[in-house]
C-alpha cells in the first residue's frame, strides 16, 4: 500500500505485525477460489 506524503513522493507503509496466512501451492499456478479451516485453525 501506498501512502502520499506530503512533498509529492509516496513511501510505502510500514510492515504490518500480524501474522498473514501462506499457502504453499508447490508448482500448481491455478486460480484458488476459496479455502476452509477447522475450528482449530488448520
Amino acid at each position: 500500500m501506498l501512502i502520499p506524503s506530503f512533498n509529492g513522493v509516496p513511501f510505502a507503509a510500514e510492515p504490518t505485525s500480524e501474522p498473514l496466512p501462506r499457502l504453499e501451492t508447490g508448482i500448481h499456478t491455478a486460480l484458488i477460489n476459496r479455502i476452509a479451516i477447522d475450528a482449530a485453525g488448520r
